[in-house]
């Protein structure tokens, strides 16, 4: 063979990624490592979505005091809310005894005495009734409890994204020859062992992501559809079971009176009168009660608000309940995702999202 040919062939050598020895180049173990997403932290080669787990959980523990300080903050306006309507019942019922003595009354200093005494009460019913139906401040607490709970969800459900994906990204490395090799030649260049995580800290910190879960609870529930209405199944007062309208826009759960009395809900002069306005437009006027309790799917909450609606409209699942949870309407599949932190309390403003 000629010089110029030994040279050429040589030339051929090198393009072909052989050294003059024939042999093939050797790719670095750590780029093998560093090309499949993987980095170095000390013994470990470990994906980035490790230490972004241990960034992110930080932020979980605030967000849960942020949401627990807005319940306490409701809970609280609730039970002091609840003293005021049963002082209001007490004085509405004082206010009749009153005009029953001044009607009955035949001396003109008794009469008086009681219509003075009528005149004080009316007004501190009046003052005590615009603070029950104010729904100002209620709206403003709701907004900050669904604020707070939808912060809390929305990281919590991206936490969960990056576990699943870091965990089946490990699975899939483990099972990489190629992988394996790399970390098998970077043990004999250093004598040390390199290991392929997630190491005991990613571990961890997915025991702590699921101590948050753990006080999430969440249930997928099945509705009935009927010409762009859903209907859900509730069960009121733990006996009566009802199939009524799913309703977002509605303030109040609504009942009509046949369902009120399926639910053994007494209804007193002592319950106040709202103003309600129902589908065709017209103001109508409802009786404001309290159920004992309600129940969708495995949740109930207790002490819930409800109106009792004149006429025959269908019973309205609203807001009373509803904003105990955060929701997801999917109106494709025609299900209804209620998540909410365990042990809802009364009140508060739904959460929601519609697909």
């Amino acid at each position: 063979m000629s010089r110029t040919t030994a040279l050429v062939c040589i030339a051929f050598g090198w393009i072909a990624g052989t050294g003059p020895a024939g042999q093939a180049d050797e790719v670095d173990p750590a780029t093998i490592l560093t090309n499949e997403g993987l980095k170095k932290v000390g013994s470990y080669w470990i994906l980035p979505g490790e230490q972004e787990l241990q960034q992110r959980l930080k932020s979980l523990a605030p967000k849960q005091h942020e949401l627990d300080e807005a319940l306490k903050l409701r809970e609280r306006y609730e039970q002091d809310r609840a003293q005021k309507r049963v002082a209001l019942q007490n004085a509405m019922t004082e206010r009749r005894r009153l005009n029953y003595l001044a009607r009955q009354a035949e001396d003109r200093r008794d009469y008086s005495r009681a219509m003075q005494r009528l005149s004080a009460l009316s007004d501190q019913i009046d003052l005590m009734a615009r603070y029950v139906n104010d729904s100002g401040p209620a709206d403003q607490i709701n907004r900050q409890v669904g604020a707070a709970g939808d912060a809390l969800y929305s990281e919590l459900h991206g936490l969960r994204e990056l576990v699943d994906s870091v965990q089946a990204r490990y699975a899939e490395l483990a099972e990489d020859a190629k992988v394996a090799a790399a970390m098998d030649a970077l043990a004999k260049e250093s004598g040390r062992k390199a290991h392929l995580g997630p190491r005991r800290v990613f571990a961890r910190g997915v025991e702590e992501l699921e101590d948050f879960e753990a006080a999430i609870r969440s249930e997928e529930i099945k509705l009935r559809e009927d010409h762009g209405v859903f209907w859900i199944d509730v069960t009121l007062n733990g006996t009566a079971r009802v199939e009524m309208v799913f309703d977002t826009g509605a303030s109040l759960i609504s009942l009509p009176q046949d369902v009120a009395e399926r639910a053994k809900i007494e209804i007193t002069d002592a319950d106040p009168v709202i103003q309600m306005r129902v589908a065709d437009g017209r103001a109508v006027e409802g009786r404001l009660v309290f159920l004992k309790e309600v129940q969708v799917g495995e949740f109930t909450v207790q002490n819930v608000e409800a109106v009792i609606s004149p006429g025959d409209a269908p019973p309205l699942l609203g807001g009373s309940f509803l904003q105990n949870f955060s929701i997801d309407l999917n109106h494709a599949a025609g299900t209804l995702r209620l998540t909410s932190v365990a042990n809802p309390e009364p009140s508060g403003r739904s959460r929601h999202r519609v697909r």
